[in-house]
């Protein structure tokens, strides 16, 4: 189980940076990173520092599905971490 909090921290820094450079491609108007791309990342593990990502560099915050993949991919992972989380802990 340690080992897939580790997958969940390093996701979760890799779901960020692409949030953050993607938002940065689109300022400079230069090739971007397809939208099922960053969604995938969100929904394999990425969701916490993914929706993080939307509110610190405004991005995709006015398209509904990635509000909504990254707040149910959260809840999932909130679930898994805590019913799972009792095993590695005890």
């Amino acid at each position: 189980m340690k080992l897939f909090y580790w997958y969940l921290i390093i996701i979760n820094i890799i779901t960020f940076l692409s949030y953050g450079l993607d938002k940065l491609k689109a300022k400079i108007k230069c090739h971007r990173i397809k939208e099922t791309t960053l969604l995938s990342m969100s929904i394999f593990g990425g969701a916490f520092m993914g929706f993080l990502a939307m509110i610190i560099f405004n991005h995709k915050t006015k398209v509904n599905r990635f509000i909504i993949v990254n707040l149910v991919s959260i809840l999932i992972y909130i679930f898994i971490i805590y019913y799972f989380g009792e095993y590695v802990w005890n």
